[in-house]
């Protein structure tokens, strides 16, 4: 690796993180917890927001690219509505 950024790396995942993550997989996430891991995933996880480039390096950058991409989907789903998101679904009323 020839860039100073590392694509494997994460942002430091704080005791609260990883207990909120723990928690939402089992079901069982209160919904502080619940904000806490979504939070976690799209930002720490994702790189969502970051800049992707990795001087001499390509192919991190691309993996960062792939990284960015399913904290962006993610982000998009929460920012849109549903109904513009799934056009020609029918809306069973829950968000």
């Amino acid at each position: 690796m020839t860039g100073a950024q590392n694509s494997l790396q994460v942002g430091a995942i704080t005791i609260r993180e990883t207990r909120a993550l723990k928690a939402l997989a089992k079901g069982e996430a209160t919904p502080e917890q619940q904000k806490l891991a979504l939070e976690a995933i799209i930002f720490k996880f994702s790189g969502f927001g970051d800049v992707p480039f990795v001087p001499g390096a390509p192919d991190e950058s691309a993996f960062m690219s792939g990284r960015q991409f399913v904290g962006n989907r993610i982000n998009r789903h929460l920012r849109q509505t549903v109904a513009a998101l799934h056009p020609n679904e029918e809306e069973d009323g829950s968000e």
